[in-house]
């Protein structure tokens, strides 16, 4: 029995090995042949001329990629893609880049329902942004408003850097600003590049609400512009700069106590105390030769203004826009005293308004601590408040020391 079982595996393995190395011998061949023939393919590919093109086909029939560059080829001599790029979709249906490719040629050729209908199968493959993109410009190209402006939407929900070329097409379709930003998603970082598009092409004048979404939405790294944007729309828009302005303060983005104009709060930093920033509503400092201006420092916690004589005989020392509510009447006071042995005459608060009268209350450079006030009736939404130096007539230029503070305003009944 043991002998015959010997008999068994001899007959049994023998074949088996011939059979295992035969396959190996198989395998290695063709894969040898393979590898070459995708590199023939390959080099032909490279070559990229029309006939070399051709050759890659023949060899690599599956491979989408010679087909496509193919049919770039073809289409570039006058011959028909077609059959290349539907071919290319059928090796690679969930690739969007070539239904788009199919698309645009359909487009060219006036078949828009095939077109749409490409693109559409683009979008079912693909959620990225290209055949978002594609579909936006379509529908634009065709004037189709109402499907362009969910293409738009569409496209704005991907985060890929195109939002700007979006924008520039939104605003070729419409100049109607509330309507352009009812079709963006309300994102921080979208919100605050498209604020920056409406800077960058002198649009922020037409942007509405966006400046009010940057504030409450943007990070910190577009805080300098958007105190930039209060600056400049302080007094053209003062409710949208201020609504900006009072965000910012509570964001933490400027160390000042948010206004309210139908309280009367309507001074930046009254006291000085902060130093001043020369930004939006706060105080913005006109420091003529001949003129030292500061913080009086505690205890007082005012300005400090000391006039060397050689100041010019009339200039505007600080200045403030500040917000108001029309209908409204306020009474803005203050108190100061001399700083020093000289008496300061000719130091004075000013309150002036687009299209009103100038009205001004002299301050007095006094010993004694002396009140003064300045009564306004706001006529519009905004006016400019500031402190003025000018010689009083039959005096010489002043010298000395003048210290304000405690600058209040109050809404009078």
């Amino acid at each position: 029995m043991l002998a015959d079982a010997s008999i068994i595996k001899k007959t049994y393995y023998k074949p088996s090995v011939l059979v295992l190395c035969a396959t190996f011998t198989i395998v290695f061949v063709w894969a040898a042949w393979s590898s070459g023939r995708a590199a023939v393919a390959d080099l032909a590919y490279r070559e990229n001329t029309l006939e070399s093109l051709r050759r890659s086909v023949e060899i690599a029939p599956g491979n989408a990629v010679y087909r496509a560059l193919l049919a770039e080829h073809l289409e570039g001599n006058g011959q028909d893609p077609k059959p290349q790029l539907l071919e290319v979709t059928r090796l690679t249906p969930l690739d969007s880049q070539y239904w788009i490719g199919r698309a645009f040629r359909e487009e060219i050729e006036g078949r828009f329902d095939a077109a749409e209908a490409l693109l559409k199968q683009a979008a079912s493959v693909d959620n990225k942004a290209s055949p978002r993109w594609a579909l936006m410009n379509f529908y634009f190209r065709r004037g189709r408003d109402p499907e362009f402006w969910f293409w738009v939407t569409k496209a704005l929900a991907m985060n890929d850097g195109s939002a700007p070329s979006v924008f520039r097409l939104a605003w070729e379709k419409s100049s109607d600003s509330a309507f352009i930003l009812s079709h963006f998603p309300n994102r921080g970082d979208l919100m605050t590049q498209y604020y920056f598009f409406l800077a960058q092409t002198s649009r922020l004048a037409e942007g509405g609400e966006v400046v009010e979404r940057a504030a409450r939405l943007a990070p910190e790294t577009a805080f300098p512009s958007l105190l930039q944007y209060c600056d400049a729309y302080s007094e053209k828009d003062t409710p949208r700069a201020l609504a900006v302005w009072n965000t910012l303060c509570r964001r933490g983005a400027i160390p000042f106590t948010p206004l309210d104009s139908k309280a009367g709060s309507i001074i930046t930093n009254p006291d000085f105390a902060i130093d001043m920033t020369g930004q939006g509503f706060d105080w913005h400092a006109k420091v003529p030769d001949g003129v030292l201006l500061g913080q009086a420092g505690d205890p007082e916690k005012g300005v400090r203004v000391e006039m060397t004589g050689n100041q010019p005989e009339d200039c505007v020392l600080l200045t403030q826009v500040l917000p108001l509510s029309a209908g409204l009447k306020y009474e803005i006071s203050w108190e100061s005293l001399a700083g020093s042995a000289e008496t300061v005459a000719g130091l004075m608060w000013e309150f002036g308004a687009s299209g009103g009268q100038m009205i001004s209350e002299k301050v007095e450079g006094l010993a004694a601590p002396a009140r003064g006030s300045l009564k306004i009736a706001a006529a519009s939404d905004s006016g400019r408040l500031q402190l003025r130096y000018k010689r009083p007539l039959g005096s010489v230029r002043a010298r000395g020391t003048i210290i304000v503070r405690e600058l209040r305003a109050r809404v009078l009944p």
